[in-house]
């Protein structure tokens, strides 16, 4: 790469090669000189940053994603860990203790991670507990939860003693970087999008924004699609989604399996 003081040293070699006289850079033509390197070198700077952006190999950010554009890979956005809070009291009332939607509670130590409840609860009379739907306040790999690390109230509800997560906080995950997406882009490239091959198969079932892995193996004579997913569970909707990806197999009269990776441990 050309630097500032390379440029300017060739336009004054060239100048003195074309007057026969040495340019004063303290003069006025000198002030102008290195005005006129200064705007080359910052061309030359634009240029060699636009020429890394145009090569899947290079490009970073939104430039990126219109080369992954091309190729039909979307860069996979991030999403909320949602589970369930339980909230507890000291003891058993003789009527019901409501528990408000928006209740927000913490993981223990780590105060700004939050989750909110998404529904309203209730512990009956005589009862002492009750489990409701909670998710995290924002997006990010970090909200996930395992059984107890949710145990702080923020705005705590009356007559509430005690909560936990008894069910792990699942399925939060920060945007794709660019290398996981850069990966993906090589992938599509690899195969021709012909929709037969099975690595076409594949990239067109991992555009799906909750897949994060996915497999076609044969297993005992049966083809099985095998999914990792940010939630660790295969909706109705995905597979009926990934089923429609897959519907070559079924003209071809070929059975075949959509697995949960982590229920089957495949």
């Amino acid at each position: 790469m050309i630097s500032y003081n390379e440029i300017l040293e060739n336009m004054k070699t060239t100048y003195f090669e074309q007057s026969g006289e040495v340019l004063d850079m303290n003069g006025e033509s000198g002030l102008r000189f290195k005005a006129i390197a200064t705007e080359l070198f910052n061309l030359y700077v634009a240029g060699e940053y636009l020429l890394k952006q145009s090569a899947w190999m290079t490009a970073t950010g939104e430039y990126l994603d219109r080369i992954a554009a091309e190729c039909s890979v979307v860069r996979k956005k991030a999403s909320k860990a949602v589970g369930e809070i339980t909230f507890l009291l000291d003891d058993v009332r003789e009527s019901d203790t409501v528990i408000p939607k928006g209740v927000i509670c913490s993981k223990k130590g780590y105060k700004y991670i939050q989750y909110k409840t998404v529904e309203q609860g209730l512990i009956r009379a005589g009862e002492r507990a009750t489990s409701v739907k909670a998710e995290a306040l924002f997006c990010g790999e970090e909200y996930n939860a395992s059984y107890g690390e949710v145990s702080v109230m923020v705005n705590p509800p009356s007559g509430i003693a005690l909560v936990e997560n008894r069910v792990s906080f699942i399925g939060g995950c920060d945007d794709e970087d660019d290398e996981a997406l850069r990966l993906r882009v090589k992938e599509a490239l690899k195969y021709p999008a012909n929709g037969v091959n099975v690595e076409f198969l594949k990239g067109r079932i991992m555009t799906f924004d909750e897949v994060i892995g996915c497999d076609i193996i044969r297993e005992n004579g049966k083809l099985v699609c095998a999914l990792k997913t940010r939630d660790k569970t295969i909706s109705a909707d995905l597979e009926s989604r990934v089923r429609n990806v897959l519907s070559l197999f079924t003209l071809l009269n070929f059975d075949f399996e959509v697995r949960n990776v982590d229920e089957n441990g495949a």
